[in-house]
């Protein structure tokens, strides 16, 4: 997200719910990361920096990441290009959306839709 505080409040409330949750701000330490440590999920805003998370899925899902993914965009409620856009991450890499405002439940419940359609993903716990 733009602001720290969201990502950051987030990982709070998920941590509350016995998650274990780590914030990142840019796209590249998390791939960076991604690369060297297996996550059960991922949360990503649709929109990182002057650009979308739609590469980001894409190079995840390359590099073999079966995790679950859910994308939070307050873009979906209604007809744009970035609704279009975030319908084809969904199609093409089998993540999940929520929209904005988050909500808590419907985050965790789009990680675990997610876990039971990718094969081999781990179970969320």
């Amino acid at each position: 997200d733009d602001a720290r505080e969201t990502p950051d409040g987030l990982c709070a409330q998920l941590r509350r719910q016995g998650y274990e949750a780590k914030a990142y701000y840019d796209a590249l330490t998390l791939q960076a990361d991604s690369a060297l440590v297996k996550f059960d999920g991922y949360v990503l805003d649709w929109v990182l920096g002057d650009g979308t998370a739609g590469s980001l899925i894409a190079q995840l899902r390359d590099q073999g990441v079966q995790s679950p993914i859910a994308i939070l965009s307050g873009y979906i409620r209604e007809e744009n290009d970035q609704l279009h856009q975030v319908a084809a991450a969904q199609a093409t890499h089998q993540v999940q959306v929520v929209g904005k405002p988050i909500l808590l439940p419907l985050v965790i419940s789009a990680l675990t839709l997610g876990a039971q359609a990718q094969p081999q993903a781990a179970e969320l716990q």
